[in-house]
């Protein structure tokens, strides 16, 4: 008996610790990756980890800082179809890789309105976000000069 108190007391000490753990993340940032997964055909991908099952911040491939994603790794995973505009709505995140996958060459010209410092979803498609993000950059430049 003594030991099951102990094991009970010891759960209640733990929960706040445990709780923490299983953070939680900014609405917009969660239903952009919501929208991701079905766009990419997530039910296809080769390891889904944990994907739309658990909190967000347990999603394989997703970093979060605080409560915003910052990263989404998800290479070689047989993602398909196309990258939503709302991942724009992730205002935190600075690097995507998505190499290795079968996604269409459409990139959401919303996506230029990020900071993302690393981009490597495939060699046509960096190119073509780095030029987008250089873009963005100097047309903001030129507003405020």
């Amino acid at each position: 008996m003594q030991t099951r108190k102990a094991f009970y007391l010891l759960l209640f000490l733990l929960c706040p610790i445990l709780k923490l753990s299983a953070q939680s993340v900014n609405e917009k940032d969660s239903l952009a990756l919501v929208d991701f997964y079905n766009n990419t055909n997530g039910a296809s991908w080769n390891v889904q980890g944990n994907w739309l099952t658990a909190p967000v911040s347990l999603w394989r491939g997703v970093t979060i800082t605080g409560n915003r994603v910052t990263e989404i790794r998800l290479p070689s995973n047989n993602l398909s179809g196309y990258i939503p505009s709302s991942l724009s709505d992730m205002n935190q995140l600075d690097t995507i890789v998505l190499f290795n996958n079968q996604l269409t060459v459409h990139i959401p010209s919303t996506l230029g309105n990020l900071q993302i410092f690393n981009i490597s979803i495939s060699e046509t498609i960096s190119l073509m976000v780095v030029f987008r993000v250089l873009w963005a950059s100097f047309q903001i430049l030129l507003i405020y000069c």
